[in-house]
């Protein structure tokens, strides 16, 4: 499960949407950012509760899970596709694999759109597939439905980043993300 909630934060920041969504979603692509929240994730009868402290730049991500009790269950890194995932404290349970989608399947025996997550996380689809989306108000994001998976945005009043974000697949897995500090 700690594989799961790691591949679930492969992104989370978001920019001021002016209404042109191909360069919004370009210009979120390779935002550098800094976040930590919280989320909760579950898959059939399994769920998992962790902090997470988040640093995303375009070639570099580090991301800590934390356990509720403030111990580490898992330091994840990607440089370049590289992917390496080390549990708990000990550097001698380090597993490296060659991306995201690699690590949540061979974690959790199912395949999640990671990748998709770095965008969806930040507000916008992912330009990669076709995506249906509602928009607020404001025009933000309210909704977007991408390659099977509905995501769910909830922003403070005067935001262009949600703060929180609830994605599902059918009935069998759902993941709500509160992001708490952005750095």
């Amino acid at each position: 499960m700690v594989a799961l909630a790691a591949a679930l934060l492969t992104g989370c920041a978001g920019l001021p949407h002016d209404g042109d969504d191909a360069s919004y979603v370009a210009a979120a692509a390779d935002a550098p950012f800094h976040v930590q929240g919280r989320f909760s994730a579950r898959h059939e009868e399994k769920a998992f509760v962790a902090r997470f402290d988040w640093q995303h730049g375009p070639e570099l991500d580090i991301i800590e899970i934390i356990s509720p009790l403030g111990s580490t269950y898992a330091l994840l890194t990607r440089s370049g596709k590289t992917v390496t995932v080390q549990r708990g404290s000990d550097p001698q349970r380090t597993q490296q694999v060659d991306d995201w989608e690699t690590l949540a399947a061979q974690t959790f025996g199912f395949p999640f759109p990671i990748t998709s997550l770095a965008y969806w996380i930040r507000g916008v689809p992912s330009p990669e597939t076709p995506a249906s989306v509602t928009r607020d108000a404001v025009g933000r994001f309210d909704s977007l439905r991408q390659q099977g998976w509905t995501v769910q945005y909830s922003y403070a009043v005067a935001a262009h980043e949600p703060e929180r974000i609830d994605i599902q697949y059918g009935e069998t897995i759902g993941l709500r993300l509160r992001i708490d500090r952005r750095l």
